[in-house]
């Protein structure tokens, strides 16, 4: 049997008081046979999941899909990005790229046809001031084709 104890890195960092509890708990716990690893909230999630991984693929393969954010589209295969900005609400794209990262402007724009990439850099230019809600709004939007697209089978984000 394997138990995961989470503790913050400050805790850690200090003597005494929790650090010293988290310690001979695990130390009582190993004592019995129990493997014990620290978990550390500083560690990257990447990290984290990774760990997880060796244990339970399939909820970390469940939580990945879940934790897929706007920023991971740049990550997308060009081909799947081409098949997703079909299906993208063309009203929602401009904004949701407003506040996106180079990167992601790109990668979208790049799985477009120069004429559309050209229409949403105008829409963008002229869309003045904009709320943080609705830019999260419509970036959540574009997941969501993902996710969509994700769970009908269409595509495969793994």
């Amino acid at each position: 049997m394997e138990i995961t104890l989470a503790s913050y890195h400050t805790v850690m960092l200090r003597h005494g008081g929790p650090k010293t509890q988290i310690l001979q708990t695990k130390k009582h716990l190993e004592k019995m046979g129990i493997q014990v690893r620290l978990l550390d909230f500083w560690d990257s999630r990447d990290e984290i999941l990774n760990n997880m991984d060796e244990r339970i693929p399939d909820l970390v393969r469940e939580i990945k899909s879940k934790m897929f954010t706007f920023d991971d589209l740049a990550d997308l295969d060009n081909r799947v990005l081409q098949k997703a900005m079909t299906q993208v609400d063309a009203d929602r794209l401009p904004l949701a790229l407003i506040a996106a990262t180079d990167r992601v402007r790109e990668a979208l724009l790049g799985a477009m046809s120069k004429r559309a990439a050209e229409s949403v850099r105008e829409e963008m230019e002229n869309l003045g001031k904009v709320k943080l809600a609705d830019i999260n709004a419509a970036q959540e939007s574009v997941v969501g084709v993902i996710r969509e697209m994700e769970d009908s089978g269409e595509l495969e984000l793994s």
